[in-house]
């Protein structure tokens, strides 16, 4: 996402959802680090001191890397497209001015580490429902229908179609990296360091304090036909079908394990929301893309409402922690000069 007041680190912005100067490159490099091996490493350990199979880290983080490289190649290829049309006489030449080695140099960085944050999360996962078993359900199905007045699915059947489950997991994919891509290549590092405490530190958290499931998975877990009657796509079947079974079986599988609190999908929207609220061109269509996400989660059993307004306040935290870091280092700049 293009950012009209977007700066190069340790400018001074300001915005509702960015105050002061920027966290600077290495710091934030640093950071990323920690969040991501930190908790990846103790899932490892927990996994192995459990029995479980390998986790295939280094699979799961190829398999995101091509992701990230197939959408920066539509991304260029679309900037090409617009120079084209716009008669430069050298779309390519022009492409490559736009961005020098500090620009692509955070890309790259990036880029890799926040790869690995997903493969490692991809390991905190599916251990996290090992460790604590799957208890809330029930009372976040209570607290929905009080909130609403019945299982609120069924207030958003509207969201519930054919093509949504497409929009619900690789569309969401694609939004997501589209813009990490874009906010590396502006410097916003603190926005991408609250992107990665999301997956990896905030929203596990959470999860051991409250552990569900979500609607899908009631039967599974011996609650009852209670969410039965969610209209499913063979798509989602499938996908229901692949996490218990991976869940029972104790495996690692690619995008595996079992969370409904909070919603990550949730969380990560939101957060689009905050980068995006700087500018005027992309503000709307970020708070579009949360809502239907929220109905969507619903809609389609994955959630229950209260785990997206978990999630919303998993994103405020992130963005509040890597806030205070961004201060934290600043502040120890200024004192040090």
């Amino acid at each position: 996402m293009q950012d009209t007041g977007a700066g190069v680190a340790g400018k001074g912005v300001t915005g509702r959802w960015r105050v002061g100067p920027d966290l600077p490159f290495v710091p934030a490099l640093v950071a990323m680090v920690l969040v991501t091996l930190g908790p990846g490493l103790l899932a490892v350990r927990e996994a192995g001191l459990r029995g479980m199979p390998d986790p295939h880290v280094f699979g799961s983080f190829i398999f995101f890397l091509q992701i990230f490289v197939i959408i920066l190649g539509a991304m260029a290829l679309a900037q090409l497209v617009v120079l084209m049309r716009a008669r430069e006489a050298s779309p390519i030449d022009a492409l490559r001015r736009r961005f020098g080695r500090a620009e692509l140099a955070s890309l790259v960085a990036w880029m890799l580490l926040l790869c690995l944050n997903l493969a490692l999360f991809g390991v905190v996962k599916p251990v996290l429902g090992q460790v604590v078993p799957f208890d809330m359900d029930v009372a976040f199905a209570q607290a929905d229908a009080a909130i609403f007045g019945t299982d609120p699915w069924r207030l958003f059947t509207v969201f519930n179609h054919p093509g949504m489950p497409l929009l619900y997991h690789q569309g969401w994919f694609a939004v997501l990296f589209a813009t990490l891509i874009a906010l590396a290549l502006q410097g916003r590092h603190r926005a991408l360091l609250a992107y990665a405490l999301i997956w990896t530190l905030v929203a596990p958290l959470v999860h051991l304090l409250w552990p569900a499931a979500g609607p899908l998975f009631w039967d599974e877990l011996g609650l009852g036909q209670r969410f039965a009657a969610i209209p499913m796509t063979a798509e989602t079947a499938m996908t229901e079908a692949y996490l218990w079974q991976g869940f029972v079986d104790g495996e690692f599988n690619t995008a595996g394990g079992i969370s409904a609190m909070p919603s990550v999908h949730i969380a990560t929207s939101f957060w689009l929301v905050m980068v995006a609220w700087e500018s005027p061109r992309w503000r709307l269509p970020a708070i579009a893309f949360f809502l239907y996400m929220w109905g969507a989660s619903v809609a389609i059993g994955w959630h229950y409402w209260v785990d997206g307004l978990a999630g919303v306040g998993v994103a405020l935290i992130a963005y509040a922690l890597a806030e205070g870091l961004a201060r934290l280092v600043n502040g120890a700049g200024r004192s040090a000069g």
